[in-house]
């Protein structure tokens, strides 16, 4: 990994943990977020990972604004660290642990 891609990675890692943080103490059963990224491609190739700890809650969340409000969160914490262009409707799933 090049310098700077280890660089951007550790700052994603801070962005996304603290977006995690906030999302687990406004969203019920909602576990966990992980990311992927391809530094050649960065920052279309940013692609995050959010995870309920059942499918009913992930169904409740989808159906409701949940998954808005947490695209807006992982939003606002990536735009702290200069990552405006990310568009949370492509760049990020929402899955069970189930």
């Amino acid at each position: 990994m090049k310098k700077t891609h280890k660089k951007i990675d550790n700052q994603l890692r801070h962005a996304l943990t603290n977006a995690c943080e906030e999302i687990k103490d406004n969203v019920e059963e909602f576990a966990w977020l992980t990311h992927q990224v391809n530094f050649e491609q960065f920052p279309q190739s940013l692609r995050v990972s959010c995870f309920f700890t059942n499918s009913s809650a992930l169904l409740d969340a989808t159906s409701s604004e949940t998954c808005a409000s947490i695209g807006q969160i992982i939003k606002v914490h990536l735009s702290k660290i200069a990552i405006t262009k990310f568009d949370d409707s492509k760049q990020i799933t929402f899955s069970s642990e189930d």
